[in-house]
C-alpha cells in the first residue's frame, strides 16, 4: 500500500500542470489575475496533498528492524530515545520545494547507517513508523529483554539524551553489559 500512497501523490504532483492549461484556457484575458489566483490555490492544495501522500507511503515502505538485520549481515547500530523525543524534530513541509526536510532521526540513521542497520524500538502509540531507524515493535512487558537482546548484538549503540524512567534503565543496562567505548551520547 505504500506504493499506492507514492502513486497519488505522484498524480498530485502531475495534475498540476493540465489544471493549469485548463485555467488558463477557460479564463478570459480580462480575468487573467483571477485565473492565476485560481491555479495557485489549486497547485498549493494539490502540492500539499501530493507531498503528505508520498510522505505516507515512504514511513509505509520503510523497512522493519528485523528486515533490515536479515538483509544487512553487519551487526546493527541501535538508537535508544525516550519515545516522546520521536515528536521532536518531525519535518514539516517546505512550501519552497514542496519537500519534507530530513529529521533529527532520518539525518542520525543516515549517518550511521554505513556502519551498519540502524534500528530502534517502535513506541506503541505509532500508527505508521517514524522515517529514520528502523522499528521494531514488541510488547510493553518485552521491551527490555529486547532492549538487552539488541545490545549484545550491536556493534555501536546511540543514546539520544532523555530523562525518562525507561531511558535510564537502558543506560544501566549499558553500564553493566554493552562495553562503553561504544556507546555514543546524543544530547539534542
Amino acid at each position: 500500500s505504500g506504493i499506492l500512497w507514492m502513486a497519488l501523490g505522484i498524480l498530485c504532483f502531475l495534475a498540476i500542470v493540465p489544471i493549469h492549461f485548463a485555467v488558463l484556457m477557460t479564463v478570459k484575458s480580462n480575468n487573467f489575475t483571477v485565473g492565476h489566483n485560481l491555479f495557485r490555490i489549486v497547485s498549493l492544495i494539490l502540492g500539499a496533498y501530493g507531498t503528505s501522500f508520498m510522505y505516507r507511503g515512504r514511513k509505509l515502505l520503510a523497512p522493519t528492524a528485523e528486515e533490515a538485520i536479515q538483509n544487512d549481515t553487519r551487526p546493527p547500530v541501535l538508537y535508544l530515545r525516550s519515545f516522546q523525543d520521536d515528536s521532536k524534530g518531525v519535518p514539516v513541509m517546505r512550501a519552497a520545494d514542496w519537500s519534507f526536510p530530513e529529521s533529527e532521526e532520518q539525518e542520525i540513521a543516515a549517518v550511521f547507517r554505513v556502519i551498519g542497520p540502524v534500528v530502534a524500538i517502535g513506541s506503541p502509540w505509532d500508527s505508521l513508523p517514524i522515517l529514520g531507524a528502523s522499528r521494531l515493535y514488541v510488547d510493553a512487558g518485552d521491551w527490555q529483554a529486547k532492549v538487552g537482546e539488541l545490545m549484545g548484538k550491536a556493534c555501536i549503540v546511540l543514546f539520544r539524551a532523555g530523562l525518562t524512567p525507561g531511558f535510564w534503565w537502558e543506560i544501566q543496562r549499558a553500564a553493566k553489559t554493552f562495553p562503553l567505548e561504544r556507546a555514543i551520547f546524543l544530547l539534542p
